[in-house]
């Protein structure tokens, strides 16, 4: 049993990353489990990043060159074209950019293309193929307010402003052939000044980190076809606090998955939302589309998928959520005989742990 919730935790902390979404087989040796995760994604380049890891009970992952990996493919099914992933020492694994041009291999709507890894050991793994599916277009990004009874840790029950993000879209493939698997994820920025009113301090843009990410998605080929109508799906609910008191970026991507795909990220979701009742799945194995050439009898882990990818953008000032009140400045107590505490209010680089930090607005910034 203690062994599981490592495990669960483990899954938990790996899902900060894009890919990174793995639970090892409790009775299985961990020394033994290769993880192989990767994602190409069709755009103007295309891309394509993929880590090779394996879990080690010191360091939860080792990075790609500790593994040992001879190379790394990319395969398309139908003409037998290869291309061959290059070290990026910059993302810590494997990443390319294919050109519409590349000599090597065609990245085209309704190909399949498949992944390939041979490790300096000889081992060879294989993902299943995976078609690259046109993405329909988001029309709109919305909000909704509203307010919810929350329970903050003493047990008392309270009212708390919150805004529900919405996207706008059809869920029928611009190509005419049906539906499509949704998945949708985020980057969300706020402006921290801090010294707001006055002149001194920075003022800080910081990026929040996707905790606890379960990937919002619709099972598009489960639904009946809607050819040109557009629906509002919920993507994101969050607390309207500090972080909108000086302006928030909120961006969405939508892409379209294979079944396979959007069937792995089910798998996370139900274990990551367990409540421990006897109905539940157990805890175990996340299920993904590697496996091993070399060894049928090899338990491998880990999701290689394909997407199209569309874009957009809301910024949300002050004004329209209520102006909610600044964190800065925060009391603190100085340590006895040393320095007060750092705090985003004092250091924004050092206090946030949590993700990117900026001194200039991103992209998008204003609306």
């Amino acid at each position: 049993m203690k062994n599981q919730y490592v495990l669960l935790g483990l899954l938990i902390l790996l899902l900060s990353g894009c890919v990174d979404t793995i639970l090892l087989d409790p009775a299985g040796d961990p020394n033994e489990n290769v993880v192989i995760h990767g994602k190409l994604t069709y755009g103007t380049p295309s891309t394509i990043f993929v880590r090779v890891s394996r879990f080690r009970p010191v360091d939860r992952y080792s990075n790609a060159s500790a593994v040992g990996v001879e190379r790394v493919d990319l395969i398309d099914v139908e003409s037998g074209d290869t291309y061959r992933v290059p070290v990026s020492t910059e993302r810590r694994g494997f990443y390319g950019e294919i050109s519409g041009d590349d000599p090597n291999i065609e990245i085209r709507f309704n190909r399949s293309y498949q992944l390939e890894v041979e490790l300096r050991s000889g081992e060879v793994y294989r993902s299943s193929p995976q078609e690259v599916y046109q993405v329909p277009p988001i029309d709109d990004i919305t909000y909704a307010l509203s307010r919810e009874s929350r329970t903050d840790p003493a047990g008392n029950i309270f009212q708390q402003d919150v805004i529900t993000y919405q996207v706008k879209t059809t869920y029928y493939r611009p190509d005419g052939n049906g539906n499509a698997n949704l998945l949708w994820s985020r980057r969300s920025i706020f402006e921290l000044d801090q010294d707001p009113g006055g002149d001194g301090g920075n003022v800080c843009f910081l990026e929040m980190p996707i905790v606890n990410n379960t990937l919002p998605r619709l099972h598009g080929e489960e639904l009946a076809e809607a050819p040109g109508q557009s629906t509002l799906f919920d993507v994101y609910k969050g607390a309207t606090n500090y972080r909108y008191a000086d302006g928030f970026l909120f961006v969405l991507f939508q892409e379209s998955v294979s079944d396979e795909a959007i069937s792995y990220w089910d798998q996370v979701s139900r274990l990551l939302n367990r409540s421990g009742t006897i109905s539940e799945d157990p805890v175990g194995e996340v299920v993904g589309n590697m496996f091993s050439v070399s060894d049928s009898e090899e338990v491998v882990y880990g999701l290689f998928y394909a997407v199209d990818q569309d874009s957009s953008s809301i910024f949300i000032r002050p004004v329209e959520v209520g102006n909610p009140a600044h964190l800065c400045p925060i009391p603190v107590v100085p340590l006895p005989g040393g320095p007060p505490p750092i705090t985003v209010c004092n250091d924004c680089i050092q206090a946030w742990e949590e993700g990117p930090v900026y001194f200039t607005p991103p992209p998008g910034w204003g609306g």
